[in-house]
């Protein structure tokens, strides 16, 4: 609906009595301004209950037709203080000087009454082709609006097209949506909606046609509720409820009675199981599912999907055979344009894709596919990109000439061999001296990608790229380059948006790289790289630095306008973290750990609406109490705050307001007093961590109502892989997490899914272990270590079945060591030293498999791998008959 909308300049304008910055961006307009208001105040100057207002992105605006009307006062004035504020380097305004406001550039007026009707101040032609006479297109995404809606909009009778996304807002209640019965485009991403009936007041308008409620923390429908709403009459077309955290039981009783949806959103759900139902949805075109949980198969259902073009199911656990999944989807007369199963575990290899003649994109990248090239591929004429990266796959390469119409490949990790096809040959200026080394050893190389990772390139940074001047993605990470940068380096091409260097031994300072406003994507990481954080464009979506030498400040990062990832970990970084960014411009992911920071988190790093889900600042020197900036960050999935100084007690609202955690890490820190009760209501925990602190009192019962750690499956629900938002350009950012595994200290980052610890070995905790602890039966691995415990090994302790590790060293537990450990045949860890047990330790080949370190500390335990148990045999006796 609006392909022709370009990036948007962003205008200040400063109003009297004004508590909040907002931005309105009016479409390629040669204007600047800055607007601090709040949504109602902008409302009730430019929006009179009349006729009202376009403000729009769209068209352009015809001045000679204006009937010579004395506009308003009020609305003059409006319109005079709004310029104040403008840098208007083209002089657009330069017409707003006199009295009749109404015949000034970009205002339009009611011939009949005066007041303005259309404010339009895109550049380019006043032709008047585009001009609505009364308000049908509002605009004012990302304004930096905060607080509810002003009633005024439901004024706004004949509105066909309304966008307020990514601002700060509340709605409390819709029922106001259903006094705009035109409207048929509606956008409230990234907003929180509280109508617990949002589904009904959406129902109602029936001309409603494309809908957008992306991050909204939407209620859980009540399928009770609808039992009057007539879904299936609605006319919905496009819906967008994705970064919600539905799980299938909470959609599948209304979903799937919206049958002329032609375009689904679902990506950052939690679905599991996926739903045969999806075989209804028979007008789909596009569905994306990234990261939407899905686990195991895609049922034989889909392919009732006959129309569908686009289908997006990356990152998630899918584990079915590749051409079984083909074979479903080609049962039925598909036109599949694009398809996209990036980051699961798909297995076998690339035969059946005869019936897909009108592929122009398939991405495969990270699966466990084998096998060779098929002559298939013969087939996909109009094929243009192909990523089969970070597979198992083998032979010769496909023969480019097959595809002519092939733009971009990517190959890389995969175990290729022979020579590269003359076809990338024709580049001699990207091939350099290379056109002779094997496949196996780079990734090819065509059109306007460099992709050179892993290519022994080093020890030199390679001067044939100064003669390049035209590639948008360079990739020279993994290469020995132990080079300073080159000088010529900065005026790399004005194309150039991707930049990954990470992975080599480059040295010394990284020059000014702020004219590069190309660039939106730059991995540094893995370097020697030193001095201050570089000054980079504004415009950069994702920065890694991790890993490197740098110091000083981090106050280069406050002119990043919207970035998405932010690795700043590993390097020698001091001061606080700068409290600077509007609510809006706070990334997804934060890493500043393994610094020297400290100070607290500020309150500007979150707002209830804010897109941050992961922040890492462990290993710093942060202090005071638990900071009460992040009960605003509901959004966060990983809260990383361990080996700092911080001190108090764990707040009971840590569950409440961020419910969606699956990672916390309070390790190592100084907090006190007892574990909240209410922490239990984290039900999509996998690792809690709470260990190395002052925490005393007893362990809630209430721990075996962590729901997440009951589940018995592969993998889990929650996704710690971050999609920072940016098409193609954007790289997914693997979340992290730093736990005591196995007696060891470890980062585990590919398979953090798959981890579901607890760990609350402190100082201070008393009292027994609670018998429902048996109902974890997910568990991988508990550590009760280093308290005063008493009591016994609970007897459901076999019931833990996928139990890798258990430690409940120094303690003061007692009784006998429980059978039921013995069914435990995972376990590879156990410590059970510095206890008070007794008697003989269970025999079976597990418990005698563990090094008698493992019972030590215990003088009354004994059997192997202890000594052996004394025994007392009854004296001999005769009988006499």
């Amino acid at each position: 609906m609006r392909d022709d909308v370009k990036e948007p300049f962003h205008i200040v304008w400063p109003l009297a009595n004004c508590s909040c910055a907002a931005t309105i961006s009016f479409t390629n307009s040669k204007i600047h301004y800055k607007l601090v208001s709040k949504l109602d105040i902008l409302m009730e100057k430019l929006i009179p209950n009349h006729d009202g207002l376009q403000i729009t992105a769209f068209g352009s605006m015809s001045i000679g037709d204006h009937v010579k009307v004395l506009c308003i006062t009020k609305e003059r004035e409006a319109l005079l203080e709004l310029k104040q504020g403008l840098i208007d380097e083209y002089k657009m305004l330069s017409s707003w000087k006199n009295e009749e406001c109404c015949s000034w550039r970009g205002v339009k007026c009611s011939n009949t009454t005066g007041h303005i009707l259309a404010l339009n101040l895109r550049g380019g032609t006043d032709n008047g082709s585009n001009i609505v006479t009364l308000t049908e297109y509002l605009n004012l995404s990302r304004s930096y609006f905060t607080g509810p809606i002003p009633p005024q909009l439901q004024n706004l009778t004949n509105l066909r097209s309304l966008d307020l996304s990514s601002n700060s807002l509340t709605f409390k209640s819709l029922d106001w949506l259903s006094h705009l019965v035109y409207l048929e485009y509606l956008d409230l991403s990234v907003s929180i909606v509280q109508e617990k009936n949002w589904l009904q007041e959406i129902i109602k308008l029936s001309n409603l046609r494309e809908l957008h409620l992306s991050s909204c923390q939407l209620p859980i429908i009540d399928p009770s509720s609808l039992v009057s709403a007539n879904i299936s009459s609605s006319r919905l077309s496009i819906l967008d409820i994705s970064y919600n955290q539905y799980s299938s039981p909470a959609i599948d009783s209304w979903l799937f009675n919206f049958t002329s949806l032609t375009s689904l959103a679902l990506s950052g759900s939690n679905l599991g199981q996926i739903s045969t139902s999806f075989g209804c949805l028979k007008s789909l075109d596009h569905l994306n599912l990234y990261g939407s949980g899905i686990q195991g198969r895609i049922p034989r259902y889909f392919g009732n999907l006959s129309r569908l073009r686009s289908f997006d199911a990356s990152s998630n656990n899918l584990n079915q055979p590749f051409s079984e999944l083909l074979g479903i989807l080609s049962e039925s007369n598909i036109s599949l344009e694009f398809l996209s199963f990036e980051g699961n575990a798909l297995t076998g290899s690339l035969n059946n894709l005869t019936r897909f003649s009108t592929l122009r994109e398939l991405r495969l990248h990270g699966n466990l596919l084998n096998g060779i090239f098929h002559e298939s591929f013969r087939q996909i004429s109009s094929l243009e990109y192909l990523d089969l990266s970070n597979n198992q796959m083998t032979g010769p390469l496909l023969d480019l000439a097959l595809i002519p119409s092939l733009r971009e490949l990517h190959l890389r990790s995969n175990h290729f061999n022979g020579m590269i096809p003359q076809d990338c040959k024709a580049y001699p200026k990207v091939w350099g001296n290379f056109s002779t080394l094997k496949v196996s050893m780079l990734l090819i190389i065509c059109y306007k990608v460099i992709r050179l990772s892993s290519s022994n390139l080093g020890p030199l940074f390679p001067k044939w790229l100064q003669t390049q001047n035209s590639y948008s993605f360079l990739d020279l990470s993994l290469n020995s380059i132990s080079d300073t940068m080159p000088s010529w380096f900065p005026k790399s091409p004005s194309t150039l948006y991707s930049l990954n260097l990470s992975y080599n031994q480059i040295s010394g300072k990284i020059r000014d790289l702020s004219a590069n406003n190309a660039l939106m994507v730059i991995d540094f990481s893995y370097n020697n790289f030193s001095g201050p954080l570089p000054k980079i464009p504004k415009v950069v979506s994702q920065l890694r630095v991790d890993n490197n030498q740098f110091s000083g400040s981090l106050n280069s990062i406050c002119t990043l306008r919207s970035p998405t990832t932010l690795d700043l970990s590993a390097n020698l970084l001091s001061g606080e973290i700068p409290d600077c960014w509007t609510p809006m411009s706070v990334p997804m992911v934060l890493n500043v750990a393994n610094n020297n920071i400290s100070g607290s988190i500020p309150y500007s790093r979150c707002s209830s609406t804010s897109s941050l889900s992961a922040l890492y600042v462990r290993n710093n020197n942060l202090s005071g109490q638990f900071p009460a900036s992040l009960k605003n960050c509901q959004g966060l999935k990983v809260l990383d705050l361990g080996r700092n100084t911080l001190s108090g007690k764990i707040p009971k609202w840590i569950a409440t307001k961020l419910a969606y955690l699956g990672i916390l890490s309070l390790r190592f820190n100084k907090f006190s007093g007892s574990i909240p009760p209410s922490i239990c209501q984290l039900q999509s925990i996998q690792i809690l961590d709470l260990s190395g602190n002052y925490l005393s009192g007893r362990i809630p019962k209430c721990f075996s109502n962590f729901t997440t750690l009951q589940l018995l499956h592969d993998g889990s629900n929650v996704s710690y892989n971050f999609d920072p938002y940016v098409t193609r350009v954007g790289m997914l950012y693997h979340g992290n997490a730093l736990v005591q595994w196995k007696n060891k200290e470890s980062e585990y980052r590919n398979t953090l899914c798959l981890l579901k610890t607890i760990d609350l070995s402190s100082k201070e905790l008393v009292g027994d272990i609670p018998k429902d602890f048996s109902r974890m039966n997910a568990l991988l691995s508990l550590n009760l270590s280093r308290n005063n415990l008493t009591g016994t090994i609970i007897e459901g302790i076999g019931l833990m079945k996928m139990l890798e590790s258990l430690d409940l060293s120094r303690n003061q537990l007692s009784g006998k060591i429980p059978i039921g450990l013995a069914n435990l045949t995972f376990l590879s860890v156990l410590d059970l030293s510095n206890n008070n047990f007794s008697g003989r330790i269970p025999s079976s080949t597990q418990l005698q498999g563990f090094d008698s370190s493992s019972y030590g500390g215990n003088i009354q335990l004994c059997g192997p791998p202890l000594p052996e148990c004394l025994t007392f045999a009854p004296p001999e006796s005769s009988c006499w008959l």
